[in-house]
């Protein structure tokens, strides 16, 4: 056992640092405040690349029956196209209900 390492009773303690008495801790978890565009843009430059990285085999995909690999990747960058529009959208009413909220509290 390393002795850097604290034992599993010297683990267990509270907020307060006392045990924990082999009750089990929760600490409070807050949501992440994201609104999804940038995980979006993610999946279309992924699917982007894929389909670039496709592109020059378009001949051996056709002949193999395999062009739907290609449809795939557009379908994935048109759909997301679509989610980042609603993203954006949702991101944008958010942001206009935080600050009536706010000019309500003034």
């Amino acid at each position: 056992m390393n002795p850097d390492e604290p034992t599993p009773d010297a683990a267990a303690t509270d907020e307060s640092g006392r045990p924990a008495g082999g009750r089990l801790l929760a600490s409070e978890v807050h949501p992440l405040d994201v609104d999804g565009v940038r995980t979006v843009l993610v999946g279309i430059l992924v699917w982007a690349a894929a389909l670039l990285g496709l592109l020059p085999f378009a001949s051996r995909l056709r002949a193999a029956g395999m062009e739907w690999w290609l449809w795939t990747c557009v379908t994935g960058i048109v759909l997301g196209l679509v989610g980042l529009a609603y993203c954006r959208w949702r991101r944008d009413r958010m942001r206009q209900d935080s600050q009536a909220r706010s000019r309500q509290g003034e």
